[in-house]
């Protein structure tokens, strides 16, 4: 299913939002206003709400900047937070508000162009139970472009 910056898409089992809040060459007005997310809260969609966000900058971790975005999206009932862009992949998963939502800052890279350590990546499994919890488990992967090598 092809998906849409803002746009709310329903998978079945859960509700995805990608937003994106890096600018770039292409993106045009496709950015997201880390201070004008209220509008998430008046989203109609049943639990569970998954936020894929590109985000953060390059090779370091969650910033404060990046904290109260996801701080922002789950009072607004996002159950899981995941993000990508720093190209190195989250060693955990982090609770937000007691546990009601979760966060994993960055999936890293899946296929890209750089060795590691510089690159690092993970596979998020997502289960979705009947009542609309989650449970989630981060499954690191190795680097497949330095498998790639001779």
């Amino acid at each position: 299913t092809a998906m849409e910056h803002g746009a709310l898409t329903d998978l079945g089992t859960f509700r995805l939002l990608p937003l994106n809040f890096v600018g770039g060459k292409f993106i045009g007005d496709a950015i997201a206003d880390p201070e004008g997310l209220d509008w998430v809260c008046d989203l109609h969609a049943a639990p569970p709400l998954v936020a894929f966000l590109h985000w953060g900058k390059e090779y370091v971790g969650a910033s404060d900047k990046e904290r109260r975005i996801a701080e922002t999206l789950a009072r607004c009932g996002v159950s899981l937070i995941v993000g990508a862009h720093s190209h190195q992949a989250s060693t955990r998963i982090e609770a937000l508000r007691g546990g009601a939502a979760q966060l994993a800052y960055s999936l890293g890279n899946f296929i890209f162009d750089q060795s590691a350590p510089r690159g690092s990546g993970a596979l998020l499994e997502l289960r979705v139970f009947r009542q609309g919890t989650i449970a989630v488990r981060l499954v690191p992967i190795p680097n497949l472009f330095d498998l790639t090598k001779p």
